[in-house]
């Protein structure tokens, strides 16, 4: 019966020292576990503050999209204004009746928070074959906002 108890003994000792044995390089790996997990957590709070800004920026974007795209509008119907007003032989700029180069033209309507130039940048007269050729400048800004919209164009009209 000794015998089966030094087996006995043994073979808790060897479960014992196997326990530590465990116990210990499960110590050991409860820090490289909590590095990793801590490393994964950071990596997967950048990928959700990287969502969080692309959601924001296209918002933005979207926005300044809506903006230009409603002043070339106003700069188009300003656009139609002035040849209107150039078939009616009516168009008049703002210092005097007859517009020459480089007049700022009156615009007599009002687009509520848009701020609207329009120039007579050049006029050309080709007497021989009876026509003129108009050089304008648009410009619009929408008010309270750094967004403009340039536009030139250059209309022919016949006599």
């Amino acid at each position: 019966m000794e015998s089966n108890k030094t087996g006995g003994n043994t073979f808790k000792f060897i479960t014992n020292n196997f326990v530590e044995k465990i116990s210990m390089k499960t110590n050991n790996n409860s820090g490289f576990a909590l590095i990793s997990t801590l490393i994964l957590g950071l990596i997967a709070m950048g990928f959700v503050a990287a969502l969080f800004l692309m959601l924001n920026s296209t918002a933005y974007f979207s926005t300044n999209q809506k903006i230009y795209t409603s002043a070339l509008e106003v700069s188009k119907g300003v656009k139609n204004y002035i040849i209107t007003k150039l078939l009616n032989n009516d168009l008049r700029c703002k210092d005097h009746d007859i517009c020459s180069n480089n007049d700022p033209v009156d615009i007599n309507w009002d687009v509520p928070g848009y701020e609207i130039e329009a120039t007579l940048i050049s006029k050309y007269k080709n007497i021989k074959e009876d026509y003129t050729i108009y050089l304008f400048n648009v410009k619009i800004s929408k008010n309270n906002s750094e967004d403009k919209v340039d536009v030139d164009f250059i209309y022919r009209l016949n006599w």
